[in-house]
Parts: C-alpha cells; sequence; structure tokens
C-alpha cells in the first residue's frame, strides 16, 4: 500500500454545500486507474466519532497531476477540518484502492445510475474514456433531490458535446423503472452500474431484480448496510438480503465482516485480492 503527503491546493464548491478538493502530492505522482479511490488521513486528534480518516473516490483522472475528491459537506468535524487546511498542513493519503472500472470489452454498453456524489467515480472513467476516444455506449440516470445539489451539472454537457459515444438524463427524485427502461432500451444487454446513497441503491436495485436483470450485468458500490435495515419481512426483505449479499460480492472496495471479537466471519473478493490471502485463509 502506497502513502502520500499532500496538500490542499484548492477548494472549490462545485454546488449547493458540496466541495470538490484538489491535493497536490509534490514531488511524488500517484498512478490509479479511473474509478478508483483513496483514504485521506488528517494527521491530528480531531473530536469526530468516526474518527480522522475517510474513502473518497478520485473525481481527478489518471493523466493528471493532482487528486480531486468531492464532498456533501455535512456537520462532521472532519470534514470541516478537511475545509479548513492551510497549504502547508499535510494529510496522508493511502492508495489507491477499488476496482470499479467500464467493461474491457468495448462492444458491451454500460448505464450507470448515480445519486449525488456517487457522480465521483464516473466523472473520472467518463472523462478518461474520452480522452482516449472510447467508442463505448456509455448512459448515466443522474438521480438528485434538486438542481441546486447537483454537482458537475456543466461538466456533463460539455462531456456530451465532446463524446458522441455517451448521454445523459438528470432526474430530480426518485428513479423509475420507466427512468431505467427509456434509457437502456435500445442498448443491446447492457452492463449496470448503481452508485450513491444506500436507499438509492436498494430501490433501483429492487426494480433491476424484478424485471429480470442478470447478476452478472450488476455491479454496485459499497455502501453501509445496518442490522436494522435488515430486519423485513416478506418480499421486501427477499429483496434488500439480494441487494445486500450482491453489492458486498461485487463492491470494488473490500469489505471484512468481524464480530465483536475481532474475528473474521466473511471477506469478500476485493478483500481477498488486495490482501493476497485467500477467503478461507482470512476466516
Amino acid at each position: 500500500m502506497n502513502i502520500y503527503k499532500a496538500g490542499v491546493s484548492r477548494v472549490k464548491e462545485v454546488c449547493e454545500s458540496t466541495f470538490e478538493i484538489e491535493f497536490d502530492l509534490s514531488p511524488d505522482l500517484i498512478e490509479f486507474k479511473a474509478g478508483q479511490y483513496v483514504w485521506v488521513q488528517i494527521p491530528k486528534e480531531i473530536d469526530d466519532p468516526k474518527g480522522n480518516i475517510r474513502a473518497f473516490s478520485i473525481v481527478s483522472t489518471p493523466d493528471e497531476k493532482n487528486i480531486r475528491i468531492v464532498f456533501r459537506k455535512g456537520t462532521s468535524n472532519y470534514k470541516k477540518h478537511l475545509l479548513t487546511l492551510r497549504p502547508d498542513e499535510k494529510v496522508l493519503i493511502f492508495g489507491p484502492f477499488g476496482f470499479l472500472n467500464i467493461p474491457a470489452q468495448s462492444d458491451i454498453p454500460v448505464v450507470f445510475i448515480v445519486g449525488g456524489v456517487g457522480i465521483a467515480p464516473f466523472m473520472s472513467m467518463v472523462n478518461h474514456a474520452t480522452q482516449i476516444n472510447s467508442k463505448q455506449q456509455v448512459r448515466l440516470i443522474y438521480a438528485n433531490s434538486r438542481k441546486e445539489s447537483a454537482p458537475y451539472l456543466e461538466q456533463l454537457q460539455d462531456l456530451k458535446s465532446r463524446n458522441s459515444s455517451f448521454d445523459y438524463v438528470n432526474i430530480f427524485g426518485k428513479v423509475s423503472w420507466q427512468d431505467i427502461e427509456k434509457v437502456s432500451r435500445k442498448l443491446r444487454t447492457p452492463s449496470f452500474y448503481v452508485l450513491g446513497p444506500e436507499t438509492m441503491v436498494k430501490s433501483v436495485a429492487a426494480h433491476l431484480f424484478k424485471h429480470g436483470v442478470a447478476n452478472h450485468r450488476l455491479v454496485f458500490e459499497e455502501y453501509s448496510c445496518s442490522k436494522e435495515s435488515l430486519k423485513k419481512t416478506g418480499a421486501l426483505k427477499i429483496v434488500n438480503d439480494q441487494v445486500f449479499k450482491l453489492a458486498v460480492q461485487s463492491a470494488f472496495n473490500h469489505i471484512v465482516i468481524t464480530d465483536l471479537d475481532g474475528t473474521i466471519l466473511y471477506a469478500n473478493s476485493a478483500a481477498s485480492h488486495m490482501t493476497g490471502f485467500s477467503t478461507l485463509e482470512m476466516i
């Protein structure tokens, strides 16, 4: 695992209460693939119950010198500290991690269904695809509660003008099956990538499962799932269990589940890939 020291070179509010931070790693250069993520640690104690480190998808493309991340401001002390760091104050960046990427086979069309700042890895991947003149058909359903809280709307329009294989629609509210079907019906057996908040991921996944989309055509970003969210009954519980199982198995982030004593109960394939240990060796 690589560790870098970086300073904040730029802070930009990209939409309402949503900020993009650019980190300068010079003299080092970080090598990553479009779609990957890093952990960012503030190297001092802060009064935050979740600690002084968070994971962020990379917005920038692999050819850029610096790396950029994006996040909602929220109320956490971690993010408040991150937004007020001076240029001479360094953070530690760990990574890159993750295996989220557009299918290598350029004849496989892709439909991204993205909510909010889940747009971050998509921006990296599609900007990179545009730079290398990829002809892969890519569609985006971009869901936000309001236009004012939607990051990168102007950049998406610019991407569409530069990449004839890319198109997108904005949804302000919940994504329906009609939205998904309208965007994907002219594509031949597309893969679906669902990135965003847990509630959105579950809702979209329920539509995809209900309409018979095969598991191998689905990719979910990692999301948290509390015990309470699994205490459902009837059909909704079945759907949520399927979503949780598939999301954990196919997540590009490494996921390890332990009991209260720290004994590993489960590790997904990404954890095996990152550590070099098989699942059986870890459990």
